[in-house]
């Protein structure tokens, strides 16, 4: 299918360009030093050289951390996980080098008869120079701003691994009907949150690097020995995970995860225009209001 391009400049400098076409093929250059650029599904119709060169930055950017190896996911090089993968790329600008990135997945699951296309918010890595320098918007709410356009502001379910209590917390906060959650008043999971649960252990275990060794515990949703599944490289101790600011969900995570097994939660939610709106109001509205 043909394309059109929209581009929106300030003087010679492009600051906007949008592929339409069936797929998100977004660049923005809101800053004068980065440019964003969010791909969606680009096994499906990038060229081999192109996809070949955004793997291998990603690559190299996660062996800046010294994590060891990181072969799951999109890192793993199997031809679906390019296919059904979101990646939000942020640049620098005058060098071209890959700052960050967002890998998130579409992950297909059969529930009473129909099938359902959860987002999983997937692994992000950030430059250790550049964390804490203001990409989280670009990382992980323009990605969910040009989703939300994507399915027309209906609502659609996410799910996310971590034992990281900064992460628990921002997608405890970030989206709503959240389980588990130690700030909701729901107690167990929804009837729907237990199938989609399944399902993911099921069939889409190797997404997220949980390996066949994992137990799911259904009432709390905590992987037991989660990283087996080509993800041990990423597993903490509590204490050298990033903390919220709000105590409450570093202590449900210090109290319900073993860390020394290596302990996940599992944590299923749902997206949609209530949840921009909010995320809106909380970093933009309030400070132009108030």
């Amino acid at each position: 299918m043909g394309s059109r391009c929209f581009r929106v400049s300030n003087g010679s400098n492009h600051i906007l360009k949008l592929q339409m076409s069936p797929w998100i093929n977004v660049r923005l250059g809101f800053s004068s030093k980065t440019i964003t650029r969010v791909v969606e599904c680009p096994g499906l119709w990038m060229n081999e050289h192109e996809l070949a060169e955004i793997l291998n930055d990603m690559k190299k950017l996660v062996a800046e951390h010294k994590l060891g190896e990181v072969n799951y996911g999109i890192l793993s090089g199997e031809k679906t996980s390019v296919q059904d993968c979101v990646l939000t790329l942020i640049y620098d600008k005058a060098e071209g080098h890959l700052l960050a990135f967002n890998a998130m997945m579409y992950l297909p699951c059969k529930i009473l008869n129909r099938t359902l296309r959860i987002v999983h918010l997937g692994l992000v890595v950030v430059a250790p120079q550049h964390q804490a320098k203001g990409l989280s918007w670009s990382l992980y709410s323009l990605s969910m701003l040009l989703l939300c356009l994507r399915y027309k502001f209906r609502n659609f379910w996410i799910s996310s691994v971590s034992q990281v209590p900064a992460i628990i917390g921002v997608v405890c906060e970030g989206f709503y009907s959240v389980y588990p959650n130690p700030a909701s008043p729901q107690q167990e999971p929804s009837s729907l949150q237990s199938l989609i649960a399944r399902e993911l252990m099921l069939k889409h275990r190797a997404a997220f690097g949980v390996g066949v060794e994992a137990r799911f515990n259904e009432k709390n949703f905590i992987i037991e020995e989660s990283y087996t599944g080509g993800s041990q490289c990423l597993k903490k101790s509590y204490e050298s995970t990033q903390k919220h600011r709000k105590q409450i969900y570093n202590e449900f995570a210090q109290n319900s995860l073993n860390y020394s097994r290596g302990d996940d939660f599992l944590q299923i939610g749902q997206m949609g225009l209530s949840c921009y709106i909010k995320y809106l109001y909380k970093h933009f509205f309030k400070k132009w209001i108030f």
